[in-house]
């Protein structure tokens, strides 16, 4: 006997608490705590400019994804929404680069971890902690689904705990409220672009990589109870939360170091501490930015294991990878997700940590401009009758291009881009090709994949 697969296999055990901080916790991790402090460096206090353009898009991605997601909530996202509009083509090719990029965040996250790991162990080297780190994270993901949301949201709350503490003292210590602290005032402002307005641009997608995984909400939700109001929620709570984090953080780690400081490149929350003489709340927030990067290392694992499973459901990928356990977890695919997350972190024996960090951001960030864009253009497509709200999608798209004008420009992040380039090349090629084999997408619909007895998912009574 064989089953069909039908796209909601995922258990909906999820309540609302849940989404809304795995959707922060899968974006507040190495891109606040350390790819702030770099971005400063290179742009000064002009990065702000980055910061607010950059959310700007995140705020009309959001809105556009949050339309498309009503229409029918899906554990692929806006991969299924852009098969379902493009053809399965494209599905396979935003879905593949969806996962490629979702690989390289997770293995950046893990050589963070490992690096700061290092620093507290000197003994134990950085790729040990990354490779530890990695393996906690597959486990994590093969708990039952409502037993990884609780453990995710304890994660979550810390490091917002973290940002929220962060950005009270910075406050103070900005407007003269701290004891036995001086304020700067605008003294680091009055350069505000030291190194002229390429740099502005470049930064972008450092900025855009601090922001990706907010549209993972989407994916998230699908395994809610009330799926279309978990989604409208989580996208008015968590965009406003996650802009105000990144954008309040920025500005007084602006004001308090100057951007000339070798102290950001270590990490801009424990510099910014160091500097107002809390040297207690510097080495304790060292620990709290270990388990924020696991937090997102985890969140991306649960996210990108999914998209995964939808590309199996469709058909796109192999059927084995749509196999769901007993306890509600794509297991075939989380574990494929992490041994491709392992094979990644080998650069780490080839290259310094901080060499690895920087790539692997750069790379991501690139993928984060080709998803974006994604989105954009399906949204179009699923509007062009009534035309409602078409100016979001130009405006993301007109910012991304320049973005890409950018990277393309410059040498030293022209190869991340012709990665990412190549990669959704060869990804559109193999979707001609799955296209080819599925014939239309009302054919390939009416021909769900079939399993054997031993694969077929698992579900829930």
């Amino acid at each position: 006997m064989q089953t069909h697969i039908e796209p909601h296999r995922l258990h909906n055990t999820l309540g609302n608490r849940h989404i809304a901080m795995i959707a922060i916790g899968g974006t507040i991790g190495t891109g606040l705590f350390l790819g702030s402090g770099l971005v400063v460096q290179q742009a000064g206090p002009a990065v702000m400019l980055s910061y607010l353009g950059i959310g700007l898009v995140l705020v009309l991605i959001m809105r556009m994804l949050g339309r498309l997601a009503a229409e029918q909530p899906d554990p692929g996202s806006y991969t299924t929404y852009a098969a379902r509009r493009f053809g399965p083509w494209a599905g396979v090719m935003t879905g593949y680069v969806a996962v490629y990029s979702g690989v390289i965040l997770i293995a950046l996250e893990c050589s963070a971890i490992g690096m700061i790991m290092n620093g507290f162990a000197p003994g134990v080297p950085a790729w040990a902690w990354s490779f530890l780190a990695l393996v906690a994270l597959g486990g994590l993901n093969l708990l039952p689904v409502r037993v990884f949301a609780e453990i995710e949201y304890w994660m979550a709350i810390i490091k917002v705990i973290a940002v929220a503490v962060f950005l009270v003292i910075g406050a103070a210590a900005v407007f003269g409220w701290l004891p036995g602290y001086t304020s700067p005032g605008l003294t680091n402002w009055a350069d505000f672009a030291p190194a002229g307005w390429l740099p502005v641009l470049l930064t972008a997608v450092t900025v855009l990589f601090s922001y990706m995984g907010t549209e993972n909400v989407a994916t998230v939700a699908a395994e809610a109870r009330d799926p279309q109001k978990a989604i409208a929620r989580a996208i008015r709570s968590v965009v406003a939360r996650i802009v105000l984090f990144y954008v309040g953080s920025t500005i007084i780690i602006i004001t308090i170091i100057p951007s000339t400081s070798d102290a950001l490149a270590k990490g801009s929350y424990p510099a910014v501490f160091t500097a107002l003489n809390m040297p207690v709340l510097a080495a304790a927030i060292q620990v709290v930015v270990a388990t924020s990067i696991l937090s997102l290392a985890n969140s991306s694992l649960y996210t990108t294991s999914r998209l995964l499973y939808a590309a199996a459901v469709r058909r796109e990928m192999p059927a084995r990878l749509a196999v769901v356990s007993r306890s509600g977890a794509p297991r075939w695919a989380a574990g494929a997700i992490a041994v491709a997350a392992g094979l990644c972190l080998l650069l780490n024996f080839l290259l310094p940590a901080a060499d690895v960090i920087s790539l692997l951001i750069s790379i991501t960030g690139a993928g984060g401009v080709l998803t974006y864009s994604v989105i954009s253009l399906t949204f179009l497509r699923s509007h062009t009758q009534q035309g409602a709200g078409k100016w979001m999608a130009w405006v993301v798209l007109g910012i991304l291009a320049a973005v890409a004008v950018a990277l393309a420009a410059d040498p030293a992040s022209r190869l991340p881009l012709i990665l990412t380039v190549f990669a959704a090349a060869v990804c559109a090629a193999i979707g001609l090709i799955v296209q080819r084999r599925l014939g239309s997408p009302a054919r390939a619909a009416s021909h769900p994949i079939e399993l054997s007895p031993v694969d077929r998912p698992v579900v829930a009574p």
